[in-house]
């Protein structure tokens, strides 16, 4: 009974998800905590041509703006299935599916799965950043002299997760697994999976990848000093937010005072990202002098009560 209770739950959870499609708002796409995957998908297809703020949530990473392109045989965007997972590590991550083929005799085939993610402003908020990132190849099949491979890389950070089966040659040549750490912290990434297979003329099977999964760790890492806006650099961004905040908040409060005066402009100065050659690190304006002049003057008159109180 229990278990005929659970097939009909998760028929249940399918059939809702089949009939909403993404444009009512993030779908949430977490597994339950005995599972390591969904039992349900988003079609690619509901995913694609939405605004920034729908898509899906799995875990404590909010994932949006997907596109996709392909060419020959591989599979149009409402034959692929998106699935939320949670790998070995407790990482959350996305697992795109679908059959991505070449078929023998032709081009080879591409294909292109590209979407945005970001830790959840709770999860920014307190401190967790993105150190990782790991990748899966599954549901592999092809025949002598075929290949398929599928690369994940990230806008504007140096890595590239590569993983590939190949029977081109003597020896069967694949890495189905790959992971990278991140130097730099960042809190969104730009995400882009290209496919390329291509299945020998006389391939008694098509090159085919069936799963590719793909998580990305975080752990708390502390802001850097200036970094206002918390995306994991000190930049104009935080200048601008310090401009925002002088005088009215504390979101520029770099000193610890409660307050975003003179000072924290000149924290910002000291740890801002090394400009390019050429490039001028904005110099304090009147308003921030005299902020710092104010600053400091409190902070003399404060030394002075301190001074005639022990005196007294």
């Amino acid at each position: 009974m229990a278990s005929t209770l659970r097939y009909i739950a998760i028929f249940s959870a399918m059939f809702v998800v089949s009939c909403t499609t993404a444009h009512g708002g993030f779908v949430d796409l977490t597994p339950e905590p005995e599972d390591s995957s969904t039992w349900f998908d988003v079609r690619l297809s509901d995913l694609i041509g939405i605004s920034s703020t729908e898509g899906i949530i799995v875990g404590d990473l909010l994932i949006s703006d997907f596109s996709y392109a392909r060419t020959e045989d591989m599979p149009l965007p409402q034959n692929v299935g998106i699935f939320g997972f949670r790998d070995q590590n407790g990482a959350f991550g996305v697992k795109v599916v679908g059959a991505f083929d070449d078929r023998r005799g032709g081009a080879s085939s591409d294909a292109s799965v590209g979407f945005h993610v970001q830790l959840t402003p709770a999860s920014i908020i307190s401190g967790k950043r993105f150190v990782g990132a790991s990748a899966h190849l599954g549901g592999t099949s092809l025949s002598d002299e075929s290949y398929i491979t599928v690369a994940e890389s990230f806008q504007h950070v140096d890595k590239v997760l590569d993983t590939y089966y190949s029977l081109v040659g003597p020896n069967t040549n694949s890495q189905l697994h790959d992971s990278v750490s991140f130097e730099f912290r960042p809190a969104a990434l730009v995400v882009s999976i290209d496919y390329l297979g291509h299945a020998a003329e006389m391939a008694w099977d098509s090159a085919r990848a069936g799963a590719f999964s793909t998580s990305f760790l975080s752990a708390h890492h502390p802001p850097a000093i200036g970094d206002f806006t918390r995306d994991g650099i000190v930049d104009g961004t935080d200048l601008n937010q310090w401009k925002a905040s002088f005088g009215v908040d504390s979101l520029a409060d770099a000193d610890g005072d409660l307050d975003t005066d003179g000072n924290d402009f000149l924290v910002w100065q000291r740890n801002v990202k090394a400009a390019p050659e050429g490039a001028v690190v904005p110099e304090p304006s009147m308003s921030v002098l005299l902020g710092c002049i104010a600053a400091l003057a409190g902070a003399c008159n404060r030394v002075a009560r301190q001074a005639q109180r022990r005196r007294c």
